[in-house]
């Protein structure tokens, strides 16, 4: 995930960690194994004059699905679960809205 905000022109600051677990200070081996209950964080902070919002959820949604429950992907477990922190009320409009849309998409027949 990191890589892909990184390059993306626009952002200026980019910070992966966990958060919300109940292990002191694990390790990535010890997180990957879902029992810590921790959940894997990307930080992105982004110049919005350069990229958009708009943009930055579609990054988002191109190498992590956010619809279903703890599998985003090729990877399955609670480390990998879907969770949007937001800055304003726009941002949680627009992401609500994004999300929602990704939803009838994968949910298409």
């Amino acid at each position: 995930m990191g890589r892909k905000f990184g390059s993306l022109r626009g952002v200026v600051f980019l910070a992966v960690d966990h958060i919300s677990g109940h292990a002191d200070d694990p390790d990535c081996k010890t997180i990957c194994t879902g029992r810590t209950e921790h959940t894997e964080t990307a930080k992105v902070t982004f110049d919005d004059y350069l990229v958009g919002y708009n943009d930055m959820l579609k990054v988002f949604s191109d190498i992590h699905d956010p619809t279903p429950l703890d599998r985003p992907g090729a990877d399955a477990n609670q480390v990998y679960r879907s969770v949007l922190f937001y800055v304003d009320d726009e941002q949680l409009r627009v992401a609500t809205e994004s999300w929602a849309k990704e939803q009838e998409r994968n949910n298409a027949p």
